[in-house]
Parts: structure tokens; sequence; C-alpha cells
């Protein structure tokens, strides 16, 4: 999965978003960091847990698929070639 986060993370990087695309990975990274440190703290169960959350990879990759398709408009606005 993170092959194909990267790799569309990088494509919408070159549509237009720069920054802006970064941010659906890094936010992924923080929600799992935050939930390793809940499944440590409290004891839960390891599997029970990342079946039920293995979903936000896939809402990433939503993301940086519609980011993809919508290309960013003010970015093109800032691409005038001198």
């Amino acid at each position: 999965m993170i092959i194909i986060e990267g790799i569309l993370t990088i494509w919408a990087w070159n549509v237009g978003w720069r920054a802006k695309s970064l941010l659906p990975m890094s936010i992924e990274f923080v929600i799992g960091v935050l939930i390793g440190m809940m499944i440590t703290l409290f004891e839960w169960n390891f599997d029970k847990v990342m079946s039920n959350v293995s979903f936000i990879s896939f809402i990433t990759i939503g993301i940086l698929i519609f980011m993809i398709v919508k290309k960013n408009k003010s970015s093109e606005d800032d691409n005038h070639e001198v």
C-alpha cells in the first residue's frame, strides 16, 4: 500500500498540488502512530484493531486519486514561463 501511496503522491505533486500532496500520507502516519500508542497503552488486541482500522490506507488512496483527477487550478497560474 505504501508504494501505491508514494506513487500517487508523486503524481499529485506533478499535477500541481505540490506540498499539499504530502498531507494525506502525513495525516495517515500521525493517525497510525496514535493508534499504535493506544494499542500499547490500553493493551488492546492488535489483530482486532488493525482489522477495523485498515480502511485508513484506502481513504488516503482515495484522497490522492481525487487530487490527481481534480487538478490544482491555482498552481497553473503560478507556473508562467518567463
